[in-house]
Order: C-alpha cells, then sequence, then structure tokens
C-alpha cells in the first residue's frame, strides 16, 4: 500500500512516500526494490546543493536504481519542487528528470520520491522525502523509514 500524506511546515507544502508491504509473505523482489530505493534517495540527497541541476539529481536516482538492477522499473521523474503558496501547489514543474537543467537554490524546498513500478510483475515500492536545499546539503523537512514497513507479517 502507497502512502502519501501532505501536511504544512512553517508556511512549506510538504509530503512525505512510503510503501506498507502486506504479509504474511512478502515477496523477496519488494525488499530488492527497497533496498534501490533507499540507495537511490540516499544518493539524491547527497547530491543536493546549490548549484547543481534537477538533471544531476536525476542521473543520481536512475545510477542508483540501475545498479540495483532496477533501471526498467524507474520512472521519468524523481521529485519536484513544493512551494509556500496558498492555495497548495503539490507538483510544480519543472520535474526533476534527466537534464532539465534548472538550477538549484538555497531555501527550495524539493520533494524527492523514489518510485519503482515493475509493470512485469506488477510490483511497486515508493520512498520520498522532502528537503530543503542549504549549502551544508539538504535539510530534512520530512523524513520516512528507510526498512521496509511490514503489516501482517
Amino acid at each position: 500500500m502507497l502512502f502519501e500524506p501532505g501536511v504544512a511546515f512553517r508556511h512549506y507544502c510538504v509530503a512525505s512516500m512510503f510503501t506498507v508491504l502486506t504479509g504474511p509473505t512478502i515477496d523477496p523482489r519488494h525488499l530488492a526494490m527497497q533496498a534501490a530505493c533507499v540507495d537511490a534517495l540516499d544518493r539524491v540527497q547527497s547530491t543536493i546543493r546549490p548549484g547543481n541541476t534537477f538533471g544531476d539529481l536525476y542521473e543520481a536516482h536512475r545510477s542508483a536504481v540501475a545498479e540495483h538492477g532496477f533501471e526498467e522499473a524507474v520512472l521519468k521523474a524523481c521529485g519536484y519542487s513544493m512551494g509556500a503558496v496558498w492555495e497548495t501547489t503539490w507538483m510544480e514543474p519543472p520535474f526533476m528528470a534527466a537534464k532539465v537543467p534548472l538550477v538549484r537554490e538555497e531555501q527550495m524546498s524539493i520533494f524527492t520520491h523514489m518510485i519503482l513500478l515493475d509493470r512485469t510483475t506488477g510490483l511497486s515500492v515508493t520512498l520520498g522525502e522532502t528537503v530543503e536545499v542549504t549549502s551544508d546539503g539538504p535539510v530534512r523537512i520530512t523524513s520516512v523509514p528507510r526498512e521496509p514497513i511490514i503489516a501482517g507479517a
């Protein structure tokens, strides 16, 4: 089950995203996909600095997922800016996608989401956090567990 709660934080619209796997039996491919999402989220967030582009962040995502063997399950974007306006803007273009030249600047808030969708098996896993861009690296505004969440196991 996919959960994507959204809340307000210091006038920012922020989100988290995670998957709850349901038991009693968990497909080992789900666990491998979770590990790939954790690695991709950590790599994307380690790339977030003023001066880096959305394209740079997407490449960190794509390469991490590919190393885990899930490149075919990756989507064409792995995040987007989130605003501090009312009414809430959820997905502000441009998206974190290949070759997008938008440069990250301090105090931007961005939602970094790792979504794997295996179209062959129908399995999917998601993991996402909102961060603020700072010169010292991203500051997490929302945080999700890195270990799999399993209900009914």
